[in-house]
């Protein structure tokens, strides 16, 4: 963001897509609605070879600082605007892969008083896969646990309310994680498991 020459950034995460015309509709909101800080779109899930595996899902039209603690109500395509994000002190490089880019960053802004705008349009395409590294797969399952509560820390939920949060991701999404710490990754790795036997949640 710091080299950033534009006064709005976007993220893609390297195994994902843009629609075609991400850049145009982009550029057409953030023209159209000058007051806004951060605009999230709707998204489609893939698989490796860019099949769709969900229907569309729809970007939140309200955002609200508590939405945050039941998880991020903006999802990607995430589009902020660059300076309003570094006043914020930017991404927290302290987080480990879990979550700084897509929830701490929005929830920071939010509590800043950054204004959200929803896009309709489908501009992302989340890819999920198991033909290679990916991080929602590959990092251990008690790195994802101690980074969601770290987050959740900063931004002064309460335990009770943590324990729950992270009781339910381990019921759900959290299935997909591949080992349960760094020593189960070294035994399954010796042991040749193969990774395309993970668990794929049921998408909508």
């Amino acid at each position: 963001m710091r080299c950033a020459p534009t006064g709005f950034v976007a993220l893609l995460l390297a195994d994902d897509r843009w629609s075609n015309d991400a850049c145009s509709v982009l550029n057409r909101y953030i023209l159209r609605y000058p007051k806004i800080d951060f605009f999230h779109s709707s998204r489609q899930i893939i698989d490796e070879v860019d099949r769709p595996i969900s229907s569309v899902h729809r970007s939140q039209s309200h955002v609200a600082i508590d939405d945050f603690k039941r998880g991020s109500p903006v999802k990607h395509l995430l589009c902020w605007r660059t300076d309003e994000a570094l006043a914020c002190g930017g991404l927290d490089e302290s987080l480990n892969s879990v979550w700084p880019d897509d929830y701490d960053l929005p929830w920071t802004m939010a509590e800043h008083g950054a204004m959200f705008k929803a896009i309709s349009e489908c501009l992302y395409y989340y890819r999920d896969h198991r033909e290679c590294y990916r991080l929602t797969t590959h990092l251990p399952l008690d790195i994802h646990k101690r980074e969601i509560a770290r987050i959740m820390e900063k931004h002064n939920v309460d335990a009770p309310s943590i324990r729950n949060f992270i009781a339910e991701a381990d019921r759900s999404y959290l299935r997909q994680c591949l080992y349960r710490s760094s020593f189960d990754q070294w035994l399954k790795e010796k042991l040749k498991y193969d990774i395309r036997r993970g668990w794929r949640e049921e998408y909508r």
